[in-house]
């Protein structure tokens, strides 16, 4: 499967930014990578960055 396709398949609860499906947090490397990039990502309230980072580190 390609990258594109496994991340279509990935449901919205696999990303720290679900409405932008923005940083997926499945396994360990892309929650590393999450946490590298968090404060890239654009077009998110302070909430949704709030409720994006509980999903991090949960």
């Amino acid at each position: 499967m390609a990258g594109k396709q496994r991340s279509e398949a990935l449901p919205d609860s696999a990303y720290a930014f679900p409405r932008l499906r923005k940083e997926p947090i499945h396994d360990a490397s892309h929650v590393r990578n999450a946490i590298a990039r968090f404060d890239q990502v654009q077009d998110v309230s302070d909430e949704e960055r709030r409720e994006a980072f509980q999903r991090i580190c949960t």
